[in-house]
């Protein structure tokens, strides 16, 4: 018989949700929808002793022009309700957790002073979504590690950041990894009929099919590898509106033999997909952090990833379980798979060092990190 663990804190997790038909006058908090990363988190968090609730202030994303030298990256402005706040007052939990630095952070952290609570920052990754904070990010930042009680970094990057630039005491930094990749299994829980390869090694990307994702690259990158006489296949996976000109390229490219694309496999299947592959490749131009790329190692899988993914000589190391390259060179790109084209034996002993490297990183060792912050912040007080 499995024993209830003793209840050691209480836990508030304030995370935004997006609502394009937001409006200022009260309306109901709408239902809290957690994606898998975070239901695992905060299911080993129960499991440790942590009663956990989420709020999820409504944001409204309100677009404006792009600044001069960052066209493909327009700023935006976040209207965020108010309405949160009272059921944050509500909540009466000792620790508050937010994600990022949202204004809805900034609200949280004055409520939680006021009301004599703990709260904490999740910072994911380094910049502004990836793009390098200005002087007037870097100064709001720096007021939010003042009024934090502790600041979360999940990556060596967002550490160094956190304590190089944003100036955070040092006591008040914890670097947990707690943006963990679910288990194989709940990645396989629905079946997926995967046809064979009929070239090895099969390359593989998944995600959008947008410009930013760059999945043209792949395609150049495959047709000067199929012009010098090496076979292989790539298979894309995913839906975006540049799905029929990628299709397109393809035809034009005379790659129609050894480019398949998957479609759009339910998040619950696609752990079939990285079971059949051997490579797995990220060649966006701009990611803050592909999950993708997490989701790949914890099956065993090395990874060719943009030097502008944020996983890129972090989770993605260079020449240990990745190979990393220049997103705007499809011969660089070339370059690196033709390394696993010619030793099979590279694929396998990078995969099995992108196994060792993720299996500590599991949603129940971030949790047991996360109350270990909270025992030294309550001892602190």
């Amino acid at each position: 018989m499995t024993s209830t663990p003793q209840r050691r804190f209480r836990l508030t997790f304030v995370q935004r949700a997006l609502d394009p038909d937001w409006r200022i006058s009260p309306t109901p908090v709408p239902p809290v929808g957690r994606g898998l990363y975070r239901d695992s988190l905060i299911d080993a968090l129960e499991r440790n002793g942590v009663s956990t609730k989420t709020i999820r202030p409504r944001t409204k994303l309100l677009a404006a022009p792009p600044r001069q030298g960052r066209a493909q990256h327009p700023t935006r402005g976040i209207l965020v309700s108010p309405r949160f706040l009272i059921d944050l007052v509500r909540s009466r939990t000792e620790f508050i957790i937010c994600v990022e630095y949202g204004f809805d952070t900034f609200l949280t952290l004055l409520v939680a002073r006021l009301l004599g609570r703990r709260a904490l920052v999740l910072q994911e990754h380094v910049g502004r979504a990836g793009i390098p904070l200005s002087s007037l990010d870097t100064r709001y930042r720096r007021l939010i590690g003042r009024l934090a009680s502790g600041v979360v970094a999940n990556t060596a990057a967002a550490e160094d950041e956190i304590l190089r630039l944003l100036h955070v005491d040092a006591s008040k930094v914890f670097r947990i990894n707690y943006l963990v990749a679910p288990d194989r299994h709940e990645l396989c829980r629905e079946p997926l009929r995967v046809e064979p390869p009929r070239f090895r090694p099969l390359f593989l990307y998944v995600g959008q099919l947008i410009p930013r994702k760059n999945v043209e690259i792949v395609l150049r990158a495959a047709h000067l590898l199929w012009d010098e006489g090496h076979e292989f296949e790539v298979w894309i996976a995913g839906r975006g509106p540049e799905q029929e000109r990628l299709a397109d390229l393809v035809g034009e490219l005379a790659l129609d033999d050894l480019v398949r694309f998957a479609g759009s496999v339910p998040y619950w299947s696609v752990g079939h997909l990285y079971e059949a592959c051997d490579v797995f490749v990220m060649p966006s131009r701009h990611d803050y952090r592909s999950v993708a790329v997490l989701e790949a190692m914890r099956f065993g899988k090395p990874v060719i990833d943009s030097a502008r993914d944020g996983n890129a000589h972090d989770s993605a190391r260079d020449g240990l379980n990745a190979l990393i390259f220049d997103p705007d060179s499809a011969s660089d790109l070339a370059g690196c798979m033709r390394t696993f084209i010619v030793d099979p034996g590279v694929a396998r002993e990078m995969g099995a060092r992108s196994q060792a490297m993720i299996a500590s990183c599991t949603p129940d060792a971030a949790a047991r990190s996360l109350v270990a912050a909270f025992e030294q912040i309550e001892a602190r007080a």
